[in-house]
């Protein structure tokens, strides 16, 4: 007898053998498949040039779904359009497919974000409505808690933590979590809420030691371990090979000029805090930091499982456990 989740994933299997040779149409734009949900996207040196492509390449697309008696759901696709400049919004422009216009997302619309594979994306990157969204979860899964916590040890309320705040805290935290983005605070006040209520401390009670003696990391250093897995796996060659070449070497950009930075991922000039704050510069220079700090304990063979527990244990290190702090407006501490 076939289980329903065993039926779903030979369907799935079977769904994506079938659209498979969508990333052969003969378009400009690029094609990211994930299952049934697929994404086109593509530039531009202007607007009305971005609108013409676009529009040329979904037609193509159209043309090869009704070959393939396939049917688009045109309500659900919408289109968003990133860029530096302020002025990205033309009423004249429009995407259509099969001469219906699709809805853009963007600040001054009634849709100001888009979810895609659970994280909201907002046109300027500022991954605000995503932080809303998962304080909210974490609010949520803090009130539960402190319901429920003077009936259970601390045992089960970690158990709790890990299954409702942490996943929250961890999905894609290297994308959106950048301790460097202000609205980021509130989210690492809310772990600390939750932190208390796990161990039935006051609500002012320092959270250092309690985030110490449970082996838990502060949002912030929750961020570095999630970008240290991440190069772990790059390094170690367990990454789709479309992250192949996303983070040069010095040595890779420069491979006559031998120094101590060759080792190194190359750390492109950043002139606004947007780019800064990017993934594609921000890890870099944390792996960096972290590779400097650790000498020659980083060499690529050593890189797995072991290595990240090290990493973690050197981060809990760093917090004081002793130090008790009843001053509710001291902001450091709290």
């Amino acid at each position: 007898m076939w289980s329903p989740s065993r039926i779903y994933s030979r369907a799935s299997t079977i769904f994506n053998i079938y659209i498979n040779d969508i990333q052969n149409i003969p378009i400009e734009s690029n094609v990211l498949s994930f299952a049934d949900d697929t994404t086109m996207f593509t530039t531009g040196i202007n607007l009305p040039n971005l609108y013409e492509k676009a529009n040329t390449d979904l037609q193509h697309i159209y043309e090869w779904l009704c070959a393939n008696r396939l049917s688009l759901n045109v309500n659900k696709t919408k289109y968003m359009i990133f860029g530096g400049g302020n002025n990205l919004d033309n009423n004249n422009l429009k995407l259509q497919i099969n001469n219906i216009n699709i809805e853009h997302v963007s600040e001054k619309k009634q849709s100001k974000s888009i979810k895609f594979l659970g994280i909201y994306i907002d046109e300027k990157l500022t991954w605000k409505y995503h932080i809303n969204h998962t304080n909210k979860k974490i609010a949520h899964a803090t009130f539960g808690i402190n319901r429920v916590k003077h009936f259970f040890p601390l045992k089960t309320l970690k158990i709790l933590y890990h299954t409702l705040v942490q996943p929250h805290l961890t999905y894609n935290m290297i994308i959106w979590g950048n301790p460097n983005n202000a609205m980021t605070n509130k989210t690492f006040l809310l772990q600390k809420k939750a932190i208390r209520a796990i161990n039935k401390a006051n609500y002012n009670a320092h959270t250092d030691p309690l985030f110490k003696q449970n082996k838990l990391l502060k949002f912030t250093d929750l961020f570095t371990l999630e970008a240290m897995r991440f190069f772990v796996k790059l390094k170690t060659h367990k990454l789709p090979i479309s992250f192949n070449g996303i983070f040069p070497l010095n040595n890779d950009i420069h491979p006559h000029r031998q120094t101590r930075q060759s080792h190194l991922f190359a750390v492109k000039p950043s002139k606004s805090t947007l780019t800064k704050n990017l993934p594609c510069n921000c890890l870099p220079k944390l792996w960096n930091q972290c590779k400097s700090n650790n000498g020659n304990t980083m060499n690529t063979h050593q890189l797995n499982k072991k290595y990240l527990f090290l990493v973690k244990n050197k981060l809990l290190n760093d917090y004081d456990a002793n130090v008790l702090c009843t001053n509710h407006y001291c902001r450091q501490c709290h």
